[in-house]
């Protein structure tokens, strides 16, 4: 081992004695002197990089700028190291120096645009990522359509006012959710039926900085079925989001959300349920915007099920049948992405426990994922999401036990889902799509066993 050491430390030396031997051959020797310097200093600080020692790699990017303030690759790690500590704005002004003295550098100009995105500067960035679109020989032709895809997409953030507005049209095989087989199904009318959804959302960020957002939104939507008017239903959602963000020193980028809502849901235009809800999610995300991303996540629900404060009618759900209570989720999920994101793949898991008053409704579940992407011809999105839930409630459930051979009946559910969808971006603020919707819900309980499948034809139109 010493040997190999010493051959390696004077295979090092050599190499850089000859960069050193020929740059003075080339330059006068102060600034080959200097450029020598530079050159050993971006390579330590671009090591210092890859090992996301981030502050360390600052220091040696700084003092090579310092000795040659006109090399592109200094300023380009530079930029790096500062946006992995959320430094944008420093990062930004560099960019900018880099590019006084090369303006065609299309590195540093994608750069620019990601530094500038960092910092909610959404139009600035756009049109920095639409001049490298121009220049269709440039090896970052496709890192900058990846970007403009992402500033296409409203996100939350991005605007202080955003609206979504859907209106399809659909067929629902089982609008009522009737059992496969099992009793207490009379009365309730047609199964299937043609019908209308429309749906709408809309959100007000009225408190913006760097790592705070606070905002009021007011969702709703309305099914409308020809052939079984009982089970119209509108829901109206009125809440509040509370965002905090910041990037941690490893350079992984988390979100802290709280959102209190309240909604009234009611069945053929009358009220139904009154709920009371309080959600606290949080979000870490490993690379989020490589080809390679991961995203863990953390979500705790209060809820009241079914709350009346007039007291007009007496709430649904006593003893075992009570719903309130709170639901724990935890899981991950990766993403990969292909050809500039035309193609996708994700897959992931997650465990859930329905922690709630009545023994009847208390579970604790897995539930795993899975979804893909891909682009057609005229660029037609092809979409395919995949979710398995098995559900073990805890207790005996007391309201099938009279009915039951068996004294204790203990629920047991498998809930198969699957979403395929087509959608055609007309404009960026247009959208159509076709989307088929099947659910399978297996069940211990003949009640709850139910198959049902929605195709939908509908557009939807943005405003961000």
């Amino acid at each position: 081992m010493p040997r190999i050491s010493h051959i390696r430390r004077k295979a090092t030396y050599l190499f850089l004695s000859y960069i050193a031997a020929t740059t003075l051959l080339s330059v006068p020797r102060v600034y080959a002197q200097g450029r020598e310097s530079a050159e050993v200093r971006l390579t330590r600080g671009m090591l210092l990089y890859e090992d996301k020692k981030y502050e360390e790699a600052t220091r040696e990017l700084l003092q090579a700028h310092q000795l040659d303030p006109r090399n592109a690759n200094v300023v380009y790690y530079l930029a790096l190291s500062l946006s992995a500590q959320g430094r944008n704005a420093e990062a930004e002004a560099y960019v900018r120096k880099g590019l006084e003295v090369q303006p065609k550098n299309a590195n540093l100009r994608l750069m620019l645009a990601y530094t500038l995105r960092a910092q909610g500067k959404t139009e600035a960035s756009r049109q920095v990522a639409e001049s490298l679109q121009l220049e269709p020989a440039s090896p970052l032709v496709g890192a900058s359509r990846d970007l403009l895809t992402s500033l296409r997409t409203p996100r939350r953030g991005d605007t202080p006012f955003w609206l979504e507005a859907t209106a399809r049209a659909q067929y629902d095989s089982n609008v009522s959710l009737k059992p496969n087989a099992g009793s207490g199904t009379s009365g309730i009318g047609r199964a299937s039926s043609w019908g209308d959804f429309l749906g709408l959302s809309s959100e007000y960020a009225f408190f913006r900085s760097p790592n705070w957002q606070s905002a009021a939104r007011y969702d709703m939507y309305q099914t409308i079925n020809y052939s079984n008017h009982k089970f119209d239903y509108s829901d109206h959602v009125v809440g509040g989001r509370l965002t905090y963000t910041d990037v941690l020193p490893s350079a992984q980028r988390y979100f802290l959300t709280f959102r209190p809502f309240y909604d009234i849901l009611l069945q053929q235009g009358r009220e139904f349920l009154q709920r009371p809800t309080a959600l606290l999610d949080s979000y870490l995300y490993w690379d989020p915007t490589g080809s390679n991303r991961t995203q863990l996540f953390y979500q705790f629900e209060e809820k009241l099920f079914n709350e009346h404060p007039s007291q007009s009618r007496p709430a649904l759900g006593h003893g075992d049948e009570n719903r309130d209570g709170q639901n724990y989720r935890v899981g991950l999920v990766h993403y990969m992405f292909f050809d500039r994101q035309r193609y996708g793949i994700n897959f992931g898991y997650n465990y859930d426990f329905d922690d709630t008053h009545g023994d009847n409704w208390r579970y604790a579940g897995h539930r795993a994922v899975a979804g893909f992407l891909a682009t057609l011809p005229w660029e037609i999105r092809a979409t395919t999401n995949f979710e398995f839930h098995a559900r073990h409630y805890n207790g005996v459930n007391s309201k099938f036990t009279p009915f039951s051979f068996s004294p204790n009946v203990r629920r047991h559910d498998q809930e198969f889902l699957s979403l395929f969808s087509l959608a055609k971006d007309i404009t960026p603020h247009l959208t159509v799509s076709l989307e088929h919707l099947w659910d399978s819900n297996l069940s211990s309980i003949a009640d709850f066993r139910f198959r049902r499948e929605v195709i939908s034809l509908g557009v939807t139109w943005r405003y961000f």
